[in-house]
């Protein structure tokens, strides 16, 4: 028996991280939602432990995008909206901007999908389904 995780499940790092979404082997792969303590959080899809594929992600001080990433960094077009509700569109390959603007930094600031000390084992959570 393999105790690896994997169907839909929570993760909850001891930092207050959450994910909630569906694993395979053990990561993020399929839809799912992270959420860190500080309010941020992104929504969409996932391929092992990376954001993959549609999604949004939303900072606790209202800014999103809302867009494509490959392998983590945003590419193709996306969405921005600012708190005040101001939006630009504008695209990007593997994470850079191909025509830079003053409305969007590049994608390197975006937070990694794994919190930085993820452990081995679960803390405050599970997975293969059940809820903390």
């Amino acid at each position: 028996m393999s105790d690896e995780a994997h169907g839909k499940g929570v993760l909850t790092w001891a930092t207050g991280t959450r994910y909630k979404g569906a694993f395979v082997a053990s990561k993020a792969h399929g839809h799912g939602e992270i959420r860190w303590p500080n309010g941020d959080r992104y929504q969409g899809q996932w391929r092992n432990d990376e954001r993959h594929g549609e999604g949004i992600f939303i900072w606790a001080s209202g800014k999103q995008v809302h867009g494509t990433t490959r392998s983590g960094l945003l590419h193709g077009p996306v969405a921005w909206t600012s708190p005040t509700g101001e939006q630009s569109i504008e695209e990007y390959n593997d994470g850079r901007r191909v025509a830079p603007s003053s409305r969007a930094p590049d994608n390197q600031f975006l937070p990694t999908p794994r919190d930085p000390a993820r452990p081995d084992a679960l803390i405050g959570g599970s997975s293969g389904g059940q809820e903390p």
